[in-house]
Parts: structure tokens; C-alpha cells; sequence
């Protein structure tokens, strides 16, 4: 294997630089997709916040530490999420000081857009390995992350 220069061998990569490429390989295909069926206003680093298991009734804050984002960033993301009709940002029922994400009905119709479109790409990935090994590697995943969640 040759690095990006391609001019010397390098080990492959361990199970989390697989884990990020394929990664980054579904993400960039579900971004162009999504675009694709109606939301081309979302810009890549927008759609780092359409997530599984959603941003609908968090913190800025809880959000920002669930995509790995400063809470500026976050924020900043959000207001143009805002301004283009797929977020609304509302005052915190028990912490008025807080703001909890609302998604409009553009936003949620993108989240399931996205929901959608991420199980028809692990369709594909499922027929081009094989139906039983993509199964197979998913139970593992699934186990792998129960047992990371477990270790907390």
C-alpha cells in the first residue's frame, strides 16, 4: 500500500482507519443524495448536525458534543439552519437562560430524507459485500458498541 504521495509502503490501516474511511465514504455519498432530493441549501458542514439520533429537543451545547463541534460553531450552524427554515431555536421551558432545537417541518422531512437515504446506501453496501457479511458486520458493530457503552 502506497501512501498519498504513492511512493512508499505503509502498514494498512487499523480497524478505526477502516471504520472512518468507510465512514466518510456513506457520508459523502448520502450528503450528494440528500442534495440531490430537494436540500440542495445544506451545506456539508450543516449536514454534520442530520444525525442519527437527531438534534430535535437538545441543547446547542448537547449538540455541539454530540457532532464534536465548539458550541460557537454549533451556534453558528444552527442560526443559518435557522434562517433557511429547518430549525427553529426556543427558549428552554425550565432554564430560560438555555435554548433548546426544534426542527420545522422542512427540517424534519430533511432528517428523514437522510434517514432514508442512509438505509438505501447500506442496501448497497449489503449487495455489493454480500448480504450475510454485511449482516454479520453489523451484528459486530452493534456489539462492539454496546460493549464501548458498557465500559463508561
Amino acid at each position: 500500500m502506497s501512501n498519498e504521495a504513492g511512493n512508499e509502503s505503509v502498514d494498512p490501516p487499523a480497524i478505526g482507519g477502516l471504520l472512518r474511511l468507510a465512514w466518510q465514504i456513506h457520508r459523502e455519498r448520502l450528503y450528494t443524495l440528500v442534495t440531490a432530493n430537494g436540500f440542495a441549501d445544506v451545506t456539508p458542514a450543516q449536514f454534520q448536525l442530520v444525525r442519527w439520533p437527531g438534534i430535535d429537543g437538545l441543547r446547542p451545547g448537547e449538540i455541539a458534543q454530540l457532532v464534536g463541534l465548539s458550541k460557537q460553531t454549533v451556534n453558528d450552524l444552527l442560526g443559518e439552519l435557522e434562517r433557511a427554515g429547518y430549525v427553529e431555536r426556543h427558549v428552554h421551558a425550565e432554564d430560560r437562560r438555555a435554548r433548546i432545537v426544534r426542527l420545522t417541518p422542512r427540517g424534519q422531512q430533511l432528517q428523514r430524507t437522510a434517514h432514508e437515504t442512509s438505509r438505501a446506501l447500506e442496501a448497497s453496501w449489503a449487495a455489493s459485500v454480500g448480504r450475510k457479511r454485511f449482516a454479520a458486520l453489523r451484528a459486530t458493530l452493534e456489539d462492539m458498541v454496546q460493549r464501548g457503552l458498557a465500559d463508561e
